[in-house]
């Protein structure tokens, strides 16, 4: 969470002003079933006598939960918080938790796109729902009202906030392709002494982005190398390169007679690629550039015929264009100076 979304956060919870007021604040509701919010309730932070933390939530819970899904996460010790990420294709996805020993003093999720144009789509609502429902582990009414002010604040426009239980909510649609959900106690509410306690975590949904969906299904290193090589061009390892970042491994081809055509490919491993790029140092309007691009597409969609062809066309289509679609579950991107195509999952 940057320092000016959360100092401001921390003086609005921090305000000694009757609910009422609070109340009246923009954007700021409360929730309440039955005609009372179900409060979950804060406790002392571990060592910490002035610090609240999650009564249900152990930061050790939420990281586990969180590599399982094949995030990695690193401990920023200056900062006092643990970040949890996992890149696929054009977006990032980001779990922050802020920490006192093992209790959890706020949660924050953020999506990064890389592209421009791009809309959220159902995995980013599912890691902003987890995320949000985690402060209520143990309340299954108070997470259903938390995911339906999720998914309903997902498809209004501007940020939203809202006061739950004793949390303060705060949904920003950032104008350079972010997306975050900042959680955070309501400083006002009392907390116990007692120490944070582990519960069972809300269950994850079948469209939360997890590590499997940052790879294209269809394609292998060896079906692409193979496909370059019969046309015979030279591929060889590389040490991976900013571009295809987090992938561990990364080969590039160069076209054959010194053409001015060029492959990337960061995998994982053989059978889990992440991105392909490809470059066409000519003119619009080389056939060179539109084979290269028909044939890349194509190879995307080896396993589906259908898809396969319609990918082809597309790539065909747009190579002279700065374009973007999504066929199957594979995203296009073409651009011009220098024509380029980049092929990557599709998951949003």
């Amino acid at each position: 969470m940057g320092a000016g979304r959360r100092a401001l956060m921390k003086n609005i919870a921090l305000a000694v002003v009757p609910l009422a007021v609070v109340a009246a604040l923009p954007l700021l509701v409360l929730l309440r079933s039955g005609g009372e919010v179900v409060e979950t309730g804060l406790v002392r932070c571990p060592g910490n006598l002035s610090g609240q933390c999650a009564a249900n939530l152990t930061v050790t819970a939420v990281k586990d939960a969180l590599v399982g899904h094949g995030y990695t996460c690193t401990d920023v010790k200056e900062r006092g918080h643990h970040e949890c990420k996992l890149k696929i294709g054009v977006a990032e996805f980001t779990v922050y938790i802020d920490y006192n020993g093992d209790g959890v003093r706020e949660l924050e999720a953020a999506v990064t796109f890389y592209q421009d144009g791009i809309t959220p789509g159902k995995s980013s609502t599912a890691l902003l729902s987890w995320v949000a429902s985690l402060p209520f582990a143990d309340s299954r009414q108070n997470i259903e009202e938390v995911t339906a002010w999720v998914a309903a604040k997902m498809t209004s426009p501007g940020d939203a906030e809202a006061r739950i239980g004793p949390y303060i909510y705060h949904l920003e649609r950032g104008t350079a392709g972010i997306l975050d959900l900042s959680i955070i106690p309501d400083y006002k509410a009392k907390a116990t002494k007692t120490k944070p306690r582990a519960v069972t975590l809300p269950a994850v949904t079948g469209e939360f982005p997890t590590l499997a969906d940052a790879y294209l299904r269809d394609l292998t290193t060896a079906n692409l190398t193979k496909l370059m090589s019969d046309a015979k061009w030279t591929c060889a390892p590389e040490a991976p390169s900013s571009l295809v970042q987090p992938a561990q491994q990364q080969v590039s081809c160069q076209a054959p007679a010194m053409a001015e055509l060029r492959l990337t490919v960061g995998y994982d491993d053989e059978s889990r690629i992440r991105s392909i790029y490809a470059w066409c140092h000519y003119q619009p309007g080389t056939p060179l550039c539109r084979t290269l691009f028909r044939t890349l597409a194509a190879a995307a969609h080896l396993g589906h015929p259908d898809l396969r062809e319609q990918s082809a066309e597309w790539a065909a289509r747009n190579v002279d264009h700065d374009a973007m679609t999504v066929i199957g579950d594979v995203r296009f991107i073409a651009a011009l100076d220098p024509t380029t195509i980049t092929i990557l999952p599709s998951l949003l």
